[in-house]
């Protein structure tokens, strides 16, 4: 009996959310009981997840599907964002939710979703993910070659002094919108960490579970932090989502925030994930770089822009924290 195999690009509107987290769940469902994001696997494999991450403040993810026979036996998805670079603004789609049925691996269909997602962008788009160590190879062929590496650092002493500076934000507004800007300059490409890209990724997300503090200076925001709580085996970490600031004493202090909240909700130690620490920086943190043959999870950044050339070098500039990753 002939197969049929159909490979197409649909918008999250068409999507038959049920059937996607079904495909999740028969692909990843088998390594809830090792993997240490065990609760957030299964909150992102809820239809309730999907709906929310699909429908992005930049507009509706674009997903590649796979279909044997009218079976659903792979996938990936894009997520559309805004990054900013000193040249202004592009469209940005990461790269996500990839999946295959344990019986059709082996048959190409991660590239050809990715070669898919890619043909339906336009120009001067640009298509990213930080993929896992067994799908790098693949996103190297057909999505980018790296842009940059997330470096892990532990910070294992708990603050337990409050940083009276900086003020708890219960959701962001206008004054994050003009710091957006700020925070870009002739060497700086970021997401653009506005009011309501900020809300969305984390406000809407789980109630309850993110922290955020902000330090301004005769009204004006000059930084931000976002962190959350996460247990990770038998640890409890605070996890640095964001942490982005005009100035390095800024940034520290605002550090010095998230780790004071951490110590609060039973946390030994706070994880940063970030592109920019250089090791004076570090130093002055007190955070200790984690080797990356010793980390979980190595987080490579890379992608491309759809019609690369020399004007778009500013994608080598990207500023990056754990939040732009996906899974958390």
């Amino acid at each position: 009996m002939s197969r049929s195999i159909v490979i197409e690009v649909v918008e999250a509107s068409a999507l038959d959310l049920e059937e996607v987290a079904g495909l999740q769940r028969a692909c990843f469902g088998g390594v809830e009981g090792t993997s240490l994001l065990a609760a957030e696997l299964k909150r992102l494999q809820a239809v309730a997840g999907y709906r929310r991450r699909y429908w992005s403040p930049a507009g509706l993810a674009r997903i590649a599907m796979v279909r044997d026979s009218g079976r659903l036996v792979a996938m990936a998805a894009m997520v559309p964002t805004t990054i900013r670079h000193p040249g202004g603004t592009a469209t940005a789609w990461q790269n996500c939710d990839v999946a295959t049925l344990p019986e059709a691996r082996g048959r190409g269909y991660h590239g050809q979703c990715l070669d898919a997602l890619i043909g339906a962008l336009p120009p001067g788009d640009v298509f990213f993910g930080f993929p896992n160590a067994n799908a790098v190879a693949g996103f190297a062929r057909n999505g980018g070659p790296l842009i940059a590496d997330l470096s892990l650092h532990v910070m294992p002493m708990p603050r337990i002094l409050a940083a009276p500076d900086a003020k708890a934000v219960a959701r962001f507004d206008r004054r994050q919108d003009d710091l957006a800007l700020r925070l870009i300059g002739p060497k700086t490409t970021m997401i653009e960490k506005s009011a309501r890209y900020l809300n969305w990724r984390y406000f809407d997300s789980i109630p309850g579970a993110y922290a955020a503090y902000m330090v301004e200076r005769d009204g004006i925001a000059e930084g931000f932090v976002v962190i959350r709580a996460l247990r990770v085996g038998w640890v409890r970490l605070g996890v640095i989502m964001e942490l982005f600031a005009t100035t390095a004493d800024t940034e520290l202090r605002l550090l010095a925030a998230a780790r004071y909240w951490a110590f609060q909700q039973g946390c030994w130690a706070s994880l940063a994930g970030t592109s920019r620490w250089s090791k004076t920086f570090a130093l002055r943190a007190c955070a200790i770089p984690i080797p990356r043959r010793m980390a979980v999870r190595p987080l490579p950044l890379m992608g491309r822009t759809i019609d690369p050339n020399p004007a778009n070098a500013w994608l080598a500039n990207w500023h990056s924290h754990l939040g732009d990753w996906d899974v958390l």
